[in-house]
């Protein structure tokens, strides 16, 4: 958590586009603002406890004057919280508590677990991603395989039928010159008995 005001306000630019933050201007003569500070301390105690990666930033209004920042633009009362991320502004008209703050923030930190837990999620993430693919392409290996075998094996099986369709063929032509063959040989042997008689 910064803390920002008229003696140190340079801190303002170094840590605003650090991370992800969560802005609260305030007043010390703010009766709202004043019993905001406590749920400040529970939010950060819950990012922390929850290893979100954002910044908490309390700016005084003794500091406006000296800063010159889009996210500092339309100050109309206090406190005013933002969420700054990835150079968008989205202001926070809820309830003051560290809860709906914090479920106000977690929506808009594009709920891709790049600011939760840091990158450890992120890998996982990666990995469950991984692991999909490999499973798709292990199975389209798999269903790959399992066609070309299906055709091999029906390319076997037709090779098999056309032999064997083929050898039948040449099976039964044999058969038909051999009883062309015997037929012939049976009407010459006739016919020189006849011839001789």
């Amino acid at each position: 958590m910064i803390n920002v005001d008229s003696d140190n306000s340079k801190l303002f630019d170094l840590k605003i586009d650090d991370k992800p933050t969560i802005l609260v201007v305030k007043a010390n003569w703010c009766g709202h603002c004043n019993s905001l500070m406590p749920e400040l301390d529970k939010l950060h105690q819950e990012m922390r406890r929850k290893d979100i990666d954002a910044n908490i930033i309390k700016v005084d209004e003794s500091a406006l004057s000296k800063l010159q920042s889009k996210y500092l633009n339309n100050i109309l009362g206090f406190p005013t919280i933002r969420f700054l991320n990835n150079n968008t502004i989205k202001e926070y008209n809820g309830n003051h508590n560290a809860e709906s703050i914090l479920d106000f923030c977690m929506k808009h930190m594009n709920l891709n677990n790049v600011m939760l837990g840091g990158k450890k999620k992120s890998r996982k993430s990666r990995k469950s991603r991984k692991s999909r693919k490999s499973r798709k392409s292990r199975k389209s290996r798999k269903s790959r395989k399992s066609r070309k075998s299906r055709k091999s094996r029906k390319s076997r099986k037709s090779r098999k039928s056309r032999k064997s369709r083929k050898s039948r063929k040449s099976r039964k032509s044999r058969k038909s010159r051999k009883s062309r063959k015997s037929r012939k040989s049976r009407k010459s042997r006739k016919s020189r008995k006849s011839r001789v008689y």
